[in-house]
């Protein structure tokens, strides 16, 4: 469990300034995905 805490302690620091950047590029890619899957 702790193996799998650490890299989100890490995601949330450093996304902590600037977390809806990070949302929208992650709603980007799912976009992306379904795109090609519908596609």
């Amino acid at each position: 469990m702790s193996a799998a805490a650490s890299p989100l302690r890490l995601g949330r620091r450093s996304s902590n300034p600037r977390p809806c950047g990070e949302i929208k590029l992650l709603l980007r890619l799912i976009a992306l995905i379904v795109n090609r899957n519908w596609w």
